[in-house]
Formats: structure tokens, C-alpha cells, sequence
């Protein structure tokens, strides 16, 4: 079981903006490609769904994954078939995980490329600091404790 690297962000304000730039970026890309699948079938209305499906998987690349809340803790699964650790990046902050997938592979006539982008907004805020993953078998597993209430959502008092 190999460990990956988790770049971890406790406050959303602090973490580098360059990959949540790069994933709006990507969105606009599946946007437009939504939007070519559309016109391509001659702007034939009702199939809004099945053109963005397509376009993400097209741009974002296609991987299984499965997000469930177990012991106190959230649990991630994805797919990354043919994956390196090293070809692996998560970023992880209280509120969302984003990874980023990128393979290179060359031969004597070809270099190829296959890429794979995912974000996760997680149904509760975690504890950065517990968070882990791991590549085996081709599947990266994160998990990460649950951030107690009083971590999450400070109170503030205001004086009468």
C-alpha cells in the first residue's frame, strides 16, 4: 500500500488558488464541449443531462468513485487505474477534496497522456489534519476524521 502526499489547508482562505483556477477552467472546457454535443445533434432539446455527463467525461476524464460517512470519519474512493503516487495530487481542505491524476507514458512513436480531475464537496467539514490516502491496486482511498462542531463552526457572541 503506498501513501500519497495530501496537501493539506485547515482555513479554505489560505490554500493556493492555482488548482481551484485550473478546475474553473476546466469547467468552462466542459461547458463549451456541453454545449458542442448540442449543437452537433441539431440543438435537439431534453438531452441536457447525457451532453454534460459526456463533456466531463470527455474533459475531466472518467473514474468510479464512491464517498460514504463511516465511524465518525469520510471515506473516499477512486479509481485510478495505472497510477503512480507519484502521479497523483490531493488537496484537501475542510470542506472538499480536489485530486488531480496525470500519467505520461512514452514509446519509441508516441507520447501518451491520460489525465483525470475530480472535486468533492464533502457533506461535512473534516479534520485536515487527520487526513490520509493511499494508492493500492489501483484504487486511492482518503479518509479523514469528522471536525468536531466547535472546530467547524466557531461561535461568535456578540455584546448587547
Amino acid at each position: 500500500m503506498a501513501t500519497v502526499v495530501i496537501q493539506r489547508y485547515e482555513d479554505p482562505g489560505t490554500h493556493p488558488s492555482v488548482i481551484f483556477e485550473e478546475i474553473e477552467r476546466r469547467l468552462n472546457e466542459v461547458r463549451c464541449r456541453a454545449y458542442e454535443l448540442f449543437e452537433s445533434r441539431g440543438r435537439e432539446v431534453g438531452r441536457d443531462v447525457d451532453d454534460w455527463l459526456q463533456a466531463e467525461r470527455e474533459v475531466m476524464g472518467q473514474s468510479t468513485a464512491a464517498l460514504s460517512e463511516k465511524d465518525g470519519a469520510i471515506e473516499l474512493e477512486l479509481e485510478l487505474p495505472s497510477y503512480k503516487p507519484s502521479e497523483v495530487e490531493v488537496t484537501a481542505t475542510a470542506d472538499e477534496v480536489v485530486i488531480h491524476a496525470e500519467s505520461k507514458q512514452e514509446s519509441s512513436n508516441e507520447i501518451r497522456s491520460s489525465e483525470i480531475f475530480r472535486r468533492f464537496v464533502l457533506p461535512e467539514p473534516i479534520d485536515v489534519e487527520q487526513a490520509k490516502a493511499t494508492l493500492e491496486e489501483g484504487v486511492l482511498r482518503i479518509s479523514a476524521a469528522k471536525a468536531s462542531r466547535t472546530e467547524s463552526y466557531p461561535v461568535q457572541v456578540q455584546a448587547a
